[in-house]
């Protein structure tokens, strides 16, 4: 197995009617050489976006968008335990900005692309049937254009059919909130040794460092 690799699943992601899977990606930390020591990326496959409506209704409703970084430890301890009683499953990658595996380090715009390519082949080979929806969080960082063409070429490597793909924000796209605080606990799990990744470890069918 490659070396990246730092955990793998055959479990596909299951999908009983056989319709249609979603995947939704969001990123956590910064693209430039300071600031975070790691930047992470995450992606949530759902067979049916209803299987989280339990763990949605954790988060608080004030009028403010929570996500990881907002968040107080016993809202995220909720959220996931919440989580951990769904169905679906996680994919990401993460790398260390300064010295990553390849020993050649990219930053900005180059490394979110790049990211984003290998997340969208990681997920888009572990559905659970053919027909999918690919949604990212709303970013200035890669363009619509360059996504669709990201996911069309990765669709053919893949087998897949993408019914849409598109930038999308949290409030019209509710499960971009849950994926933001996957990808927060995966940063945090490399930068800091945080354990809350491991509430919902049994949801990872595959995980890669950079």
């Amino acid at each position: 197995m490659d070396k990246r690799v730092i955990h793998y699943s055959n479990t596909l992601i299951g999908n009983d009617d056989r319709m249609t899977d979603i995947v939704v990606i969001d990123e956590s930390g910064d693209l430039g050489p300071k600031g975070s020591e790691y930047f992470a990326m995450a992606a949530m496959i759902l067979p049916r976006t209803r299987n989280l409506k339990s763990a949605y209704k954790t988060i608080p409703k004030d009028g403010k968008e929570h996500k990881w970084y907002n968040s107080d430890e016993d809202e995220i301890l909720e959220l996931f335990e919440a989580m951990g009683r769904c169905r679906f499953g996680i994919v990401y990658s993460v790398i260390k900005k300064n010295k990553p595996l390849s020993d050649a380090s990219v930053y900005g715009n180059e490394l979110y692309d790049r990211m984003v390519c290998q997340v969208v082949d990681d997920a888009l080979s572990h559905l659970g049937c053919r027909d999918v929806k690919v949604y990212l969080d709303n970013n200035r960082f890669i363009s619509t254009e360059r996504f669709r063409e990201i996911v069309r070429e990765s669709s053919v490597r893949s087998g897949v059919n993408p019914l849409e793909v598109r930038k999308r924000d949290s409030k019209s796209t509710p499960c971009l909130q849950l994926v933001d605080f996957v990808a927060g606990s995966v940063r945090a799990k490399y930068e800091r040794g945080d354990t809350k990744l491991s509430i919902i470890e049994d949801k990872i069918s595959f995980a890669r460092r950079l």
